[in-house]
């Protein structure tokens, strides 16, 4: 069972990779000088996609098949709702954000250590499709292991606060070119939240419609 659970998610990530035209031959976009995966933990960056999806595999929680599919769904209602189709991989938001699930760089480092077991750079995420997918995967995953809620995983994701109802904006910081910031409105987090149960209706109503009982708190999110 468990190795058909990898094979149907190998398939999912081969299937998402395709639409990109990156595969096992292509290399990362932009990486660091390495010898495999032991320089990789010690500071290093990373050969191929083999590497990548070996090290998420090695560190990733023991194979369970209904708590896999609940992330994949909340992955691809968030990706729905964050991705630029235009450039899914290579897009950059006004605050920062990238890719596949809109990460912020502060993140990127420190998910990819915990996810893979060494860090990575902005730029070597950034044009890496794989990493994005897997540490999607990874993080998100943690949320759903820790709420349980499509509505918290969402607005967790979004600010990082389990208040999913709340009706004030996430704020963007956009970075000027003279390097001074601006302090702009961005998406209320209860019209997000409503956005991505909306994705999840699509293909897993069984999420979206029989949610949980959960008090409305204001808390900062832990993953």
């Amino acid at each position: 069972m468990a190795t058909y659970i990898r094979f149907v998610v190998a398939g999912v990530v081969a299937v998402l990779l395709s639409a990109c035209n990156c595969g096992e031959k292509e290399k990362p976009r932009s990486r660091a000088k390495s010898t495999g995966i032991a320089s990789v933990a010690s500071g290093g960056g990373f050969h191929s996609y083999k590497e990548l999806n070996d090290a998420y595999w090695s560190k990733a929680p023991p194979i369970d098949r209904d708590r896999n599919a609940a992330v994949s769904a909340m992955v691809h209602a968030i990706r729905e709702k964050e991705q630029n189709p235009r450039d899914p991989f290579g897009s950059l938001n006004p605050s920062g954000a990238i890719g596949f699930t809109q990460v912020m760089p502060k993140n990127i480092d420190g998910w990819s250590r915990e996810c893979f077991g060494f860090g990575m750079t902005k730029e070597e995420f950034h044009g890496t499709p794989l990493a994005q997918i897997l540490i999607s995967h990874c993080w998100i995953g943690r949320l759903w292991d820790r709420y349980h809620d499509p509505r918290i995983v969402a607005s967790c994701w979004f600010s990082g606060r389990t208040n999913y109802m709340s009706d004030g904006n996430d704020w963007i910081i956009r970075k000027n070119p003279d390097g001074t910031e601006t302090k702009m409105p961005g998406t209320p987090i209860e019209k997000y939240v409503s956005d991505v149960l909306g994705n999840l209706s699509k293909i897993r109503p069984d999420l979206s419609d029989r949610l949980p009982n959960n008090p409305v708190e204001n808390k900062k999110c832990q993953w």
